[in-house]
């Protein structure tokens, strides 16, 4: 898979999810515009919003054979932000709905692995947590 095949189905997946979990809840997709929604959470910092990266960690030569194949590795990372004032349950719920969604899924060679979540604390009116999910595409 390209980087950039990577980046579309995770992107999907995450988009499937939130039509089920939340459709009203704010995320910062990489390279595209704030959504009014999403300006709204910032400002205000009355509402949750999450922020997807996905990392892309090494690839190798899987095999040489007949003809060679290549292995990605790399980290889904969901940041989960909630209003300092808000409550970490809140971020857990999210965190743990969105990673529950991600682990264990395969889509064409690309397959997740388990999910975990970590805490990351508060910072400028916001609590965040952070969702990791490994996964390996060919």
């Amino acid at each position: 898979m390209t980087f950039l095949e990577i980046h579309q189905v995770v992107n999907a997946r995450i988009a499937e999810w939130l039509a089920s979990y939340d459709p009203n809840l704010p995320v910062d997709w990489d390279n595209v515009p704030a959504s009014p929604r999403l300006k709204a959470a910032w400002e205000g910092k009355r509402s949750a919003w999450i922020r997807p990266v996905i990392n892309v960690a090494d690839t190798a030569t899987a095999t040489i054979g007949h003809e060679p194949s290549s292995r990605t590795t790399g980290k889904i990372q969901v940041q989960v932000f909630v209003p300092e004032n808000g409550t970490v349950r809140q971020t857990l719920e999210i965190g743990d709905s969105l990673g529950q969604h991600l682990e264990y899924w395969r889509s064409g060679t690309l397959v997740t692995d388990c999910y975990s979540a970590n805490r990351a604390g508060t910072s400028d009116g916001w609590f965040m947590a952070v969702i990791d999910v490994d996964f390996t595409a060919g």
